[in-house]
């Protein structure tokens, strides 16, 4: 059992290293040398690429097996951003703004085989802790991506921190090659599209209970970095403070809401990881409002927490409407919503707040959170739950 977390762990951190960086650490070295938040919503946008994975996620579920996707995906990865060396981030942003397309459609589809192979090898009595293994990942792909190179962008420079990136990405081929893939079973359900919304109850799952979930969480996500460069942070206090510590925090949170889903409802585990958004969010407009080291340093771990919990729980129950046979196209257009309505929600809390002001975006960000609780108290049903069960008797 513990072989398969571990591959798992290092395929998540790794598809999230470059992600990462672009995402987080590339905003906030734009952000130090002048560059607008109209310019950084821009850069944001980059990462709409992962919404449209599941137009060829059928695809990676029927040519070859997830192994060898990975196989190919993570040495072009690592190849990749060996590219963006001889860069510089704002002379060369345009061809910059090309190597992280890129880079996003790979690790989009690193995501995509990722995924499929989770759904294939996890028990049902195993996805809430091996979606909280898939969450630490990710967060700990964010500290070393955004957090770690950031510090090392700011120590030795641009072309330290890009092979930095791309020597960590490649380390899981080690993993990758030791693992036996089990061989699939006759497919059942043809990956297409149209078959996933026929799911039962994943309509409901995907267009009333997510996005009130999502958007507000991920505005205050998005704005923590900008906030933190206007508080005249340096750059490596902000790799430390939205990375290292709230990164860390985030990966004991995810592994937490994974232990826990196993002792109680997924319907529970939803309700409090959705109450847990609205003093984090609160929390951190106090902090801009008041400039307070204690209280931002508190808010970013909060905000982390919040994150980590949600992202769990919410995976877990996309895992159980999912089929074992077109699991990468599954599990990809119900991420690839949840990717969109976080990006949606980013964008718009980082516009925002150019003319209203930070506070007045992320108060917006609460109140979406607060409505989120009523959805996930009285919208979801343990629908997923309940079929995961019943799939796993009759097999």
């Amino acid at each position: 059992m513990r072989h398969k977390y571990g591959l798992l762990a290092a395929l998540y951190v790794s598809q999230y290293l470059g992600f990462s960086f672009f995402g987080i650490a590339l905003i906030a070295i734009l952000r130090e040398r002048g560059a607008s938040l109209d310019e950084i919503a821009l850069v944001e946008s980059v990462a709409l690429i992962w919404v449209f994975k599941p137009l060829w996620a059928p695809l990676i579920d029927r040519v070859g097996s997830y192994r060898k996707w990975l196989l190919v995906l993570q040495p072009a990865l690592a190849a990749v951003l060996l590219l963006a060396t001889p860069l510089d981030p704002i002379d060369d942003l345009g061809l910059l703004m090309v190597i992280v397309g890129v880079v996003a459609l790979l690790s989009a589809t690193q995501d995509i085989a990722t995924d499929a192979l989770a759904v294939r090898i996890l028990a049902t009595d195993q996805r809430g802790f091996g979606n909280g293994v898939q969450t630490a990942g990710g967060y700990l792909g964010g500290v070393l991506g955004g957090g770690l190179t950031l510090v090392v962008y700011d120590r030795f420079g641009w072309v330290a921190a890009v092979v930095t990136l791309a020597v960590a990405t490649v380390l899981p081929m080690i993993q990758i090659l030791r693992f036996p893939e089990p061989p699939a079973g006759p497919a059942v359900h043809r990956a297409t599209l149209r078959a996933v919304f026929r799911r039962p109850g994943m309509l409901r799952w995907m267009l009333l209970v997510l996005p009130p979930l999502i958007v507000g969480l991920n505005g205050g996500y998005a704005l923590i970095s900008p906030i933190l460069v206007d508080m005249d942070w340096s750059l490596t206090s902000v790799g430390v403070t939205t990375n290292a510590l709230g990164g860390a925090a985030g990966i004991a949170a995810g592994l937490a809401a994974g232990a826990l889903i196993s002792r109680t409802s997924r319907r529970s585990m939803l309700v409090w990881t959705q109450c847990l958004q609205v003093p984090a969010l609160a929390l951190l407009t106090i902090a801009w409002l008041t400039s307070s080291t204690p209280v931002v340093l508190v808010a970013a771990i909060a905000v982390q927490m919040a994150m980590a919990g949600t992202m769990t729980i919410v995976f877990t129950i996309t895992m159980d409407l999912c089929e074992t046979d077109s699991a990468g196209t599954d599990f990809t257009v119900v991420t690839s919503f949840v990717l969109l309505i976080g990006i949606v929600g980013g964008i718009v809390a980082t516009a925002a707040a150019e003319p209203l002001g930070y506070a007045t975006a992320l108060s917006g960000g609460a109140l979406i959170a607060l409505l989120g609780v009523g959805v996930a108290a009285r919208g979801y049903q343990d629908i997923g739950a309940a079929r995961a069960s019943e799939s796993a008797v009759l097999r």
